[in-house]
């Protein structure tokens, strides 16, 4: 009888470990979830940050571009104008010399 009594008291605190276990498990997994709740989070909002920043480089890196060209034209243009003129001048100081 002894023996059926310790068995019984070995499978209760048996039952206890388990449930202690059980409830450090489901506290653990609970925490688990807030954590990819968190993370999931996190990852909205860069999509949303890099969808941003890929929609401004898109437009203000096509004007930036645009602008640029247009710079260059510009200069093309006036450098032409300069080359001209210098080509000007030294033709006329050649007819002094």
């Amino acid at each position: 009888m002894e023996a059926l009594q310790q068995a019984i008291s070995d499978i209760m605190t048996e039952c206890g470990q388990i449930t202690i276990d059980i409830t450090y498990a489901t506290s653990s997994s609970d925490s688990s979830k807030v954590d990819i709740t968190y993370a999931e989070e996190a990852i909205d909002e860069a999509e949303k940050a890099l969808l941003a920043a890929e929609t401004y480089l898109r437009t203000e890196g096509r004007k930036a571009l645009h602008d640029a060209i247009e710079e260059l034209r510009d200069l093309d243009e006036k450098s032409q104008q300069l080359t001209k003129i210098a080509r000007e001048a030294r033709e006329e100081a050649e007819k002094w010399v």
